[in-house]
């Protein structure tokens, strides 16, 4: 994750969520994680800054600072750099990715992943999933056999 960055308020750009991207992927996910994704009104320490590129990114605030999930120069670029550095996947491996954030890396490790591996994307914040869920397209991972989102160990409760 890239050193911490300070976000001051007026750089919060988190107004209006994208209406097709929830539409499209809330077809993927049960009701329940459904019904409370809407139920949320008020996102609380996290919101979207744009990129240079116009791209969108999340960032979570703890703590007074904020923590950028992506980086503000060329996210998509970064993402694929990362997954290149991993070699390839053995016949059978299971992925396991600590939050979604903005979807990039699981998209991009997706795309490398064979017909035999398993990705499981674990995240721990509804806020940030509803983020993710409301302003980028994660269809594809939502609807892959191969894809699990998780949002506790503890009762192995899926999302999708």
């Amino acid at each position: 994750m890239p050193a911490p960055f300070f976000v001051y308020e007026e750089f919060s750009y988190y107004k209006e969520f994208d209406m097709e991207y929830w539409d499209n992927n809330k077809k993927y996910v049960r009701n329940e994680l459904r019904q409370t994704i809407e139920s949320i009104s008020k996102m609380e320490n996290c919101w979207l800054q744009y990129t240079e590129e116009g791209q969108r990114v999340i960032v979570v605030e703890r703590d007074g600072q904020g923590y950028l999930l992506n980086r503000l120069q060329s996210p998509d670029r970064y993402a694929k750099e990362i997954v290149q550095e991993i070699v390839d996947f053995d016949e059978y491996a299971t992925i396991f990715l600590f939050g979604i954030s903005d979807g990039r890396i699981a998209n991009e490790l997706q795309k490398k992943m064979k017909d035999s591996n398993h990705l499981v994307i674990y995240e721990p914040s509804l806020h940030v999933l509803k983020l993710a869920l409301e302003n980028f397209d994660l269809s594809s991972l939502l609807e892959d056999s191969r894809v699990f989102l998780v949002d506790t160990i503890e009762n192995n409760q899926m999302l999708i």
